[in-house]
């Protein structure tokens, strides 16, 4: 036989393996429709919508931290990218929480790394179930827990409710730390017995202590006499007022003086 030719068994053994490599690739393709078909079958519905929105977590992270400013929920949380700083702009029953403060908004700006946000329409700081502040803009540093809250088109002034205390301006900045408010473009605090305005004003929730400097005025609603100053402290518990400048009084005698006022 010529040594051009190969061998006949070397021959039938290449067409053998290539029909065997040929038969498992069928068979593997076959094998991989019916798994596909099998689970078409089985989600042939369609998926349904979520109920609600899905809530914002840090699961990782400790959520009791007293110094962290944490989302805790929004209706949609959206990352811009390629912003030179990282924040999140969420939107619709915000919810924020540092320690015992909440704050709540239509929608924000929120800056993890620094702590922070800006908040946005129909603003409220609640701590606890004694102190409410409501305004149309909050800017808050949870660094420094220092916030700043302005009047706008969803609230017309700035408002801080303390029991029976009620204070309103155009804005207002109030430390957590310290728990102090104050004001100075002009404000007004109320309580159940007296109107105090003035253009400086500093209110303490804790202390109920108050503040005011500066074309000072207080009325007196039950008695009707009013009190003209420009430097004056208030305590809203035993409604008594220190004063501290010239003083003018209008509509009152002795007793009701001895009684109300204190001379600083």
């Amino acid at each position: 036989m010529s040594q051009g030719f190969a061998k006949p068994s070397f021959i039938l053994y290449t067409l053998i393996a290539i029909f065997a490599v040929g038969s498992c690739s069928l068979l593997q393709s076959a094998w991989a429709q019916k798994k596909k078909t099998e689970k078409s079958a089985k989600e042939s519905y369609t998926r349904p919508a979520p109920t609600r929105p899905i809530k914002p977590t840090i699961p990782s992270a400790d959520r009791y931290q007293e110094d962290k400013v944490f989302l805790e929920y929004a209706d949609s949380l959206y990352r811009p990218a390629n912003e030179f700083e990282e924040f999140q702009i969420v939107k619709g029953a915000v919810k924020f929480r540092q320690g015992g403060m909440w704050m709540f908004c239509d929608s924000a700006y929120y800056y993890p790394a620094k702590n922070s946000l800006d908040a946005f329409g129909h603003v409220e700081m609640r701590q606890g179930d004694t102190l409410f502040v409501y305004a149309d803009k909050l800017f808050y540093d949870g660094l420094s827990k220092h916030a700043t809250l302005t009047h706008g088109p969803s609230r017309g002034n700035v408002e801080l409710k303390n029991r029976s205390v009620t204070l309103v301006t155009d804005s207002l900045d109030y430390d957590v730390n310290s728990q102090l408010g104050w004001y100075t473009t002009g404000g007004q605090l109320d309580d159940d017995v007296n109107t105090l305005t003035s253009i400086y004003g500093e209110y303490s929730p804790s202390t109920k202590v108050a503040r005011f400097r500066n074309d000072v005025l207080l009325v007196n609603r039950k008695d009707g006499y009013r009190l003209i100053t420009d430097e004056l402290e208030y305590n809203t518990s035993t409604h008594i007022a220190d004063i501290n400048s010239t003083t003018r009084i209008e509509g009152a005698n002795d007793i009701m003086i001895n009684r109300v006022f204190v001379s600083g």
